[in-house]
Protein backbone atom coordinates (compact mmCIF):
# COMPACT_ATOMS: atom_id res chain seq x y z
CA UNK A 1 0.00 0.00 0.00
CA UNK A 2 2.85 2.39 0.78
CA UNK A 3 4.45 1.91 -2.64
CA UNK A 4 1.14 2.61 -4.38
CA UNK A 5 0.60 5.77 -2.31
CA UNK A 6 4.10 7.05 -3.15
CA UNK A 7 3.60 6.26 -6.85
CA UNK A 8 0.31 8.19 -6.91
CA UNK A 9 1.94 11.21 -5.25
CA UNK A 10 4.84 11.06 -7.70
CA UNK A 11 2.45 10.99 -10.66
CA UNK A 12 0.52 13.98 -9.27
CA UNK A 13 3.74 16.00 -8.92
CA UNK A 14 4.85 15.05 -12.43
CA UNK A 15 1.43 16.03 -13.79
CA UNK A 16 1.90 19.47 -12.25
CA UNK A 17 5.20 19.70 -14.12
CA UNK A 18 3.67 18.76 -17.49
CA UNK A 19 3.20 14.98 -17.55
CA UNK A 20 0.00 13.84 -19.25
CA UNK A 21 -1.45 10.33 -19.33
CA UNK A 22 -3.39 9.57 -22.50
CA UNK A 23 -6.40 7.33 -21.99
CA UNK A 24 -7.54 5.20 -19.10
CA UNK A 25 -7.21 1.44 -18.71
CA UNK A 26 -10.22 -0.30 -20.21
CA UNK A 27 -11.51 2.87 -21.88
CA UNK A 28 -13.08 2.39 -25.33
CA UNK A 29 -12.08 5.12 -27.78
CA UNK A 30 -11.73 5.61 -31.56
CA UNK A 31 -8.32 4.52 -32.86
CA UNK A 32 -5.88 7.37 -33.55
CA UNK A 33 -2.63 6.07 -35.08
CA UNK A 34 -0.81 9.27 -34.08
CA UNK A 35 -1.44 8.60 -30.36
CA UNK A 36 -2.07 4.85 -30.18
CA UNK A 37 -0.63 1.59 -31.47
CA UNK A 38 -1.93 -1.99 -31.47
CA UNK A 39 -0.66 -4.36 -28.80
CA UNK A 40 0.35 -6.83 -31.49
CA UNK A 41 2.44 -5.89 -34.50
CA UNK A 42 0.52 -8.55 -36.46
CA UNK A 43 -2.76 -6.60 -36.14
CA UNK A 44 -3.80 -3.70 -38.32
CA UNK A 45 -6.50 -1.35 -37.01
CA UNK A 46 -8.27 1.18 -39.21
CA UNK A 47 -8.30 4.79 -38.05
CA UNK A 48 -11.52 5.59 -36.17
CA UNK A 49 -12.34 1.97 -35.27
CA UNK A 50 -13.22 1.45 -31.61
CA UNK A 51 -10.36 0.12 -29.51
CA UNK A 52 -9.81 -0.64 -25.83
CA UNK A 53 -6.87 1.01 -24.03
CA UNK A 54 -4.63 -1.63 -22.37
CA UNK A 55 -1.62 0.61 -21.53
CA UNK A 56 -1.97 4.38 -21.25
CA UNK A 57 0.09 6.72 -23.39
CA UNK A 58 2.48 9.25 -21.88
CA UNK A 59 3.46 12.73 -22.97
CA UNK A 60 5.53 15.39 -21.25
CA UNK A 61 5.11 19.09 -21.98
CA UNK A 62 3.43 18.32 -25.30
CA UNK A 63 5.99 15.76 -26.49
CA UNK A 64 4.71 12.21 -26.95
CA UNK A 65 6.93 9.80 -25.01
CA UNK A 66 4.94 6.59 -25.47
CA UNK A 67 1.84 5.81 -27.49
CA UNK A 68 -1.09 4.13 -25.77
CA UNK A 69 -1.25 0.38 -26.45
CA UNK A 70 -4.68 -0.73 -27.62
CA UNK A 71 -6.58 -3.70 -28.99
CA UNK A 72 -9.68 -3.79 -31.15
CA UNK A 73 -12.96 -3.63 -29.23
CA UNK A 74 -15.36 -6.56 -29.51
CA UNK A 75 -18.17 -5.94 -31.98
Amino acid sequence: KDVLAVAKRLIRVLEQMGLQLDGALGQTVPFDPDRQEPLSADVSIASGRLVVVRFVGVSFRGKLLRKAKVEAAEA
